[in-house]
């Protein structure tokens, strides 16, 4: 999600991104998120960031329940 012109412009919902996302779940690896630029002080966009990351984990057969997202 793009939130400032310093963000990656990386679909994360690419084809390409999700067989990348498998394997790398499918290693036994975490996957993480760097939520966007100005979303360190902003709830909502955190979260939207959040849920998106979870729903491509999810339609890419990425199942970790240990994907949360919480703000400071």
């Amino acid at each position: 999600m793009i939130t400032h012109n310093l963000d990656s412009l990386i679909d994360i919902e690419n084809e390409k991104i999700g067989k990348i996302l498998r394997d790398i779940y499918n290693r036994g690896h975490e996957i993480g998120i760097h939520p966007g630029y100005n979303t360190y002080k902003n709830k909502d966009l955190f979260m939207k960031s959040v849920n998106k990351l979870k729903a491509v984990l999810d339609r890419n057969g990425v199942k970790d329940d240990r994907v949360v997202g919480s703000i400071t």
